[in-house]
């Protein structure tokens, strides 16, 4: 299921006794580096998640920029992607994992947004290939102020059943919308061609 649109802090899902209440923040520094941050009230800890084609933008609710990836040398010749604020939106692929956590991921890859190494506040949130131990890759977002977990879309479904015997078409309307189960049942009487 897909996350519902709206304004969302994003937290670790699963803190610990180092990483307790970490959030996902937009450095007050340089205003381009998502960091690791214990929870505030603060706009710098609030972001938009709107719908991009296949998947999501996320927008900063501070200065309107937006997640993107930027590649860093991590001084071992491997490049070490991570998020940063850009002035254009890229599409995230952001997926409920379990329990209302979700994971958000550069799409087509294995690059996970993920807490890192480093266990301190400040430290920089990184994308990481997906891991067996999940705990710093798996996130909560929801709504601060109510403390309410974003919602899933609705999934909506619409099948049609024509049967049709002697005279009568019966044409039945079934609406699946999460959970709830809407037919609608509609009687037609067949009419012989040329026949008004």
């Amino acid at each position: 299921m897909d996350l519902k649109p709206g304004v969302y802090n994003v937290r670790l899902a699963r803190p610990n006794a180092i990483n307790n209440h970490t959030h996902i923040n937009l450095a007050g520094f340089d205003r381009r580096s998502i960091i690791c941050w214990p929870g505030h009230d603060g706009k710098d800890q609030k972001w938009k998640f709107a719908k991009l084609d296949v998947g999501y933008s996320i927008q900063s609710v501070y200065d309107d920029s937006y997640l993107s990836i930027d590649f860093e040398d991590s001084g071992l010749h491997q490049i070490q992607p991570r998020p940063v604020a850009s002035s254009f939106p890229v599409i995230w692929d952001v997926k409920l994992a379990d329990n209302g956590e979700y994971k958000i991921r550069w799409p087509n890859s294995s690059y996970i947004f993920s807490r890192g190494s480093k266990l301190v506040d400040g430290s920089p949130v990184v994308l990481s290939k997906q891991c067996a131990d999940e705990s710093s890759q798996l996130w909560y977002i929801y709504d601060r102020q109510t403390e309410t977990p974003a919602q899933p879309e609705m999934d909506t479904v619409v099948a049609w059943n024509v049967c049709d015997s002697s005279d009568v078409v019966t044409t039945t309307m079934t609406t699946t919308t999460t959970g709830t189960t809407t037919t609608t049942t509609t009687t037609t009487r067949k009419v012989a061609r040329g026949v008004n």
